[in-house]
């Protein structure tokens, strides 16, 4: 090679270097620049959205958890709200990269990887108005109306069981007030959640004798997001938490609290 080619290889070489670099920051910086995607619906204690003067709070113990685990990890969120079962369908097709909650299905897990640090289980309770006939046994459901979230699982038979009459809501607060004048019907809601609006809206209801076991909820990651790369540190941060008591602690914060401090 004559030394005027070694100079112009030497020249592209740089250049190149130079544009691969630039790349490489321009990735980079977008990557920085979007946030990874959290679809949530309202679910206090759980996941609590208000809105005021054009700005809205996300809190909650899903929504501490999350927040926690990402600043630990380094990784950017946000939040958006949508109804659960839209959840879902971001979460599958691709469009969201984080769901709050969520219980383990085979369905589900075909769409989402399901990480390894365990929320609480959460007894599946009934509310009724306070003169409708208890509820003591699971037969007694199929005397009833029983109002359901809309994509939600409980638990089996419940879920399969075509002998009880469902109707569909698509958030608890809006179920629990549609009892009013329904001594035939009933709400079933993880019980910390339904006792919690209870108190936030002034409901007068009341929980039926009985009641449901509760399935462990988690945190899972479309399996088309791109957070499937770095999963493995979001993870960690997780089961740290879980390890350190930061999971206890957030949940006591809001026990027996009716809204956002």
């Amino acid at each position: 090679m004559n030394l005027q080619a070694a100079i112009r290889f030497v020249s592209f070489s740089a250049a190149f270097a130079a544009t691969a670099l630039l790349w490489a920051y321009t990735a980079c910086a977008q990557d920085a620049a979007q946030p990874y995607k959290i679809v949530v619906n309202s679910a206090p204690p759980y996941r609590i959205i208000e809105s005021s003067a054009g700005k809205t709070i996300y809190a909650g113990i899903y929504i501490d958890i999350i927040k926690e685990a990402a600043s630990r990890a380094q990784m950017p969120i946000k939040f958006v709200e949508v109804p659960f079962a839209r959840a879902l369908k971001l979460m599958e097709i691709g469009r969201a990269d984080i769901m709050l909650g969520p219980n383990r299905t085979p369905e589900r897990e075909a769409y989402m990887t399901y990480l390894m640090a365990e929320l609480p289980e959460e007894t599946k309770a009934f509310y009724i108005l306070p003169n409708a006939p208890d509820i003591t046994t699971y037969d007694d459901l199929l005397d009833r109306w029983v109002f359901v979230l809309n994509a939600a699982k409980y638990f089996d038979p419940f879920d399969t069981d075509k002998r009880i009459q469902k109707y569909f809501f698509n958030d608890y607060r809006t179920a629990l007030k549609a009892l009013k004048g329904r001594a035939n019907a009933a709400v079933i809601a993880p019980e910390l959640l339904g006792d919690y609006l209870l108190r936030l809206n002034r409901l007068v209801r009341k929980k039926a004798s009985f009641m449901a076991p509760g399935k462990i909820s988690y945190i899972t990651v479309s399996r088309k997001s791109a957070l499937q790369d770095k999963r493995q540190t979001l993870e960690n941060a997780l089961m740290a938490m879980a390890e350190d008591g930061s999971f206890d602690r957030i949940i006591a914060q809001y026990v027996d609290r009716p809204a956002i401090r």
